[in-house]
């Protein structure tokens, strides 16, 4: 073999190996970069899915303070409305107060208790002595008592009055009249809360 025969051998022989080599490196980059992209893919869907797992949790959140505020209205709303429903069956009651009383003072049985309950609280409050009274229209002579637990009374009717008596002494004063027993409103108001309580399956009402 001549010597131009051998180097073209020997040139082949490197071409040969470079390439080949060449080929591994490829593969090698080839291989490498699927991995790279394999990884970077992995990576991206992982932070996709923080992300969405993020923006959920705060759509939750949002969410969940949404209905809580909702609620919140509603339930804020259904106490003005019953509050609102409430207040105007008590005033309701306390407008035909007067007219229920004035009728209960023509029963001689309830008259005669009402009488009763003013000179028993004036006993306490005004002590004895001598009382002057001035009473509705109504009770017979039978009804009005000379005396009572020490005190003198003095009586005298009152057409002015609609129903009840006022009982006084010297500057003290027991206005059991309606007017009288209408005039402590916040009293009035608690009572009827009472009854509407009870009637309503008992329990206390508040408003």
């Amino acid at each position: 073999m001549s010597r131009d025969s051998l180097y073209q051998v020997q040139a082949d022989a490197l071409i040969s190996q470079l390439k080949k080599d060449q080929e591994a490196a490829i593969r090698k980059l080839d291989h490498q970069a699927g991995d790279w992209n394999r990884q970077r893919l992995r990576d991206a869907r992982h932070q996709a899915l923080q992300h969405f797992r993020k923006a959920a949790a705060m759509e939750r959140e949002r969410f969940t303070r949404e209905i809580s505020a909702a609620e919140a209205a509603i339930a804020a709303e259904a106490r003005s409305r019953h509050q609102q429903h409430l207040s105007a069956m008590v005033q309701a009651v306390i407008d035909r107060l007067p007219g229920a009383l004035e009728q209960r003072w023509q029963s001689p049985l309830h008259r005669s208790e009402w009488i009763l309950s003013a000179l028993q609280n004036a006993a306490r409050r005004l002590g004895e002595g001598e009382w002057q009274i001035r009473i509705a229209p109504g009770p017979g002579q039978e009804e009005r008592p000379e005396g009572f637990e020490g005190a003198r009374l003095d009586w005298q009717e009152d057409p002015s009055i609609r129903a009840g008596l006022v009982i006084e002494k010297g500057g003290a004063r027991l206005d059991a009249s309606i007017r009288g027993l209408m005039a402590d409103t916040p009293r009035v108001q608690s009572h009827v809360l009472t009854l509407l309580g009870e009637v309503r399956g008992g329990g206390r009402i508040h408003v």
